[in-house]
């Protein structure tokens, strides 16, 4: 069953987060190791600092920068650590209040994007959203990932159609579309949208201010 292969590869995805949490692929290491030199320039200069004034010019002044580079390992590991810990206490908090199935797992993908992993997270997030369809907050955040971090507009829209058509509400994700078709130019779209958020809410402030752009839209439209 589809819903049994989702479950299986948030599974997959979750023990792979396990036994890899911090070298899973280069992307990290490079961050690691560039976090790491901004750390132990400064740490070491302060050593050979103190060293100076302790030691003097003696030879033991040179063991006091590798003295350094070890505060600057120790200080890294601290903040990569308390990051990872960190962002899977956010995922727990933003998915725990929305009732979301497998909100044990959403810690993981948070973890993911914390940490630059975007491919990554949105793979998961879309076996979420296949392992359980009645769950709209997956593609919420696939979406989100997809637009503002892997930068492909058409992919969020057709994430923003889907949530759509799974919800049976014509209007869900109307202001997302509209901010996206904003954004990539599509007036067409744009106008269609806000077109239907118009008569959806209609007598609202929203639905008047949507008027407004959509009028402003087709009097550009017109001939100058």
């Amino acid at each position: 069953m589809e819903g049994n292969g989702g479950r299986a590869q948030v599974k997959g995805l979750e023990l792979a987060m396990v036994r890899t949490p911090n070298h899973g692929h280069a992307g990290e290491r490079a961050q690691r190791l560039q976090l790491l030199v901004y750390l132990a320039v400064p740490l070491s200069v302060i050593a050979l600092a103190v060293g100076f004034r302790v030691v003097g010019a003696a030879p033991l002044l040179l063991l006091f920068p590798p003295l350094g580079v070890v505060a600057a390992l120790v200080i890294r590991e601290a903040i990569w650590h308390f990051s990872d810990r960190s962002a899977r206490l956010f995922g727990r908090l933003v998915h725990s209040a929305d009732g979301i199935p497998y909100a044990a797992t959403c810690s993981a993908e948070e973890a993911m994007v914390a940490r630059g992993d975007y491919a990554a997270a949105a793979a998961a997030y879309r076996a979420h959203a296949d392992a359980d369809p009645t769950s709209l907050t997956p593609l919420v955040r696939l979406a989100e990932i997809t637009r503002r971090y892997l930068g492909d507009p058409a992919a969020a829209e057709r994430t923003y159609l889907e949530i759509r058509r799974r919800s049976g509400d014509p209007n869900a994700a109307a202001n997302q579309l509209i901010d996206l078709y904003r954004a990539t130019g599509n007036r067409g779209r744009l106008m269609g949208e806000l077109a239907r958020y118009a008569a959806v809410h209609a007598g609202s402030p929203a639905a008047r201010a949507a008027r407004k752009e959509l009028q402003s839209l087709k009097h550009s439209d017109g001939p100058s």
